[in-house]
């Protein structure tokens, strides 16, 4: 049971239920309306409005429900109103998010100037101290899937960015993915190091179609035992690795479209004269001013140690200074970025993520780049190997 207090009651979710209280009040303390518990089914709710306390006056959540009256435009007399002071805003703000899953909410944010940071750590609250940046973004932005990076969540995604250096957050990779420990409730940073730790472990050590009992049994005796299931499960739905029935191939696919070394030349006719010459295909050329690559290798070379991530391949672009961390998937040239200036982006092909890194470190110099050829396996084990076809 989650219980939010506020000045003149207190607001309880209990599933399948949400409660408004009035402990300590008695009827006749300017409050005029009956003071015993109203209970509902959080299916009935219909609507959550929520207007942030200041320092001049209290803010208030009015829970609508199925069939009940709406206070008049202005005023907060209601009795599934509950006010709340400045001291309560985030708590009341951690309710509105939690709502959110329920019912529309409705959010004034032109009564109250909102601290940027603030937004972020509450939604990290919600999801009980570790998330994903995806989940932070949504749950923040209060987003749904059709909003997954849009421009309402691009925005907010630069925004969380800013926040890197924030002692109340450690980020870390599970996996190929960014996640974030921490929130407004004290945690020592050894703790959320912790947490990111083990569930890393947790992805690595795990059968992707594992279930909750062997998630439980996995997590005893680890920091990410004081989860919740439901969260445990959400958080496994993200991370857990592909199951595969006999033990992975890895196939030789190259990163790069496959070129011809020569034009085709059509069969001769027995009398015919045989041709002067044939020529190379053209080989197209970056206009990108990007990072030098690696002459053509005469053949396609497999990704090696931890550069094969499942199906999927690591890859980096220097560019200007700075080196930029991607997953690609060599099959559908989907790529995502997953480290640098423009992590968490994604994009249908190499060649648009490589022209984006380009725009963001050389503005106006992208041209047109082939991005097959300028990503560069990263194994992480030594000096990395450029992958293109032949020719």
């Amino acid at each position: 049971m989650l219980r939010y207090d506020g000045i003149n009651g207190q607001i309880l979710v209990d599933h399948p239920y949400i409660w408004i209280t009035r402990e300590g009040l008695v009827a006749d303390a300017g409050f005029p309306f009956p003071t015993h518990p109203r209970r509902a089914l959080l299916s009935a709710v219909q609507r959550c409005r929520f207007v942030p306390a200041s320092k001049d006056r209290p803010g208030f959540v009015h829970i609508l429900v199925q069939g009940a009256g709406t206070p008049d435009h202005g005023t907060v007399a209601h009795p599934d109103v509950v006010l709340f002071d400045v001291s309560d805003t985030a708590a009341m703000r951690e309710l509105t998010n939690g709502l959110a899953h329920y019912c529309e909410v409705v959010v004034h944010e032109e009564e109250s100037s909102h601290d940027s940071a603030d937004k972020f750590l509450t939604a990290l609250d919600a999801l009980e101290g570790l998330a994903s940046v995806d989940e932070i973004i949504m749950n923040a932005g209060l987003l749904d899937e059709s909003q997954l990076h849009g421009d309402t969540f691009s925005q907010l995604a630069d925004e969380l960015d800013t926040l890197d250096d924030d002692s109340r957050m450690t980020w870390g990779w599970v996996g190929d993915g960014w996640f974030v420990a921490g929130g407004h409730v004290s945690m020592p940073e050894g703790d959320r190091e912790d947490r990111l730790r083990d569930l890393a472990r947790l992805a690595t050590n795990l059968r992707g179609d594992s279930g909750t009992k062997q998630l439980a049994a996995a997590v005893a005796g680890t920091s990410l035992a004081a989860l919740s299931t439901m969260r445990l499960a959400q958080l496994w739905e993200i991370i857990a690795p592909d199951v595969q029935e006999t033990p992975p191939v890895l196939e030789a696919l190259p990163l790069a479209r496959p070129k011809p070394l020569v034009t085709s030349v059509p069969p001769l006719a027995p009398d015919a004269a045989p041709p002067r010459n044939v020529k190379p295909a053209p080989k197209p050329v970056s206009k990108a001013k990007s990072a030098p690559t690696a002459p053509a290798s005469s053949t396609v070379q497999d990704p090696v140690g931890s550069a094969a991530v499942g199906r999927r391949w690591r890859v980096y672009l220097d560019c200007a200074g700075f080196r930029t961390l991607a997953v690609c998937d060599p099959a559908s040239g989907e790529t995502n970025i997953t480290k640098g200036e423009l992590k968490g982006r994604r994009f249908p092909d190499p060649s648009s993520a490589a022209a984006a890194v380009i725009n963001r470190h050389d503005p106006g110099e992208a041209g047109d780049p082939d991005g097959w050829e300028l990503w560069i396996l990263h194994d992480r084990s030594g000096p990395s190997t450029r992958l293109e076809a032949s020719g």
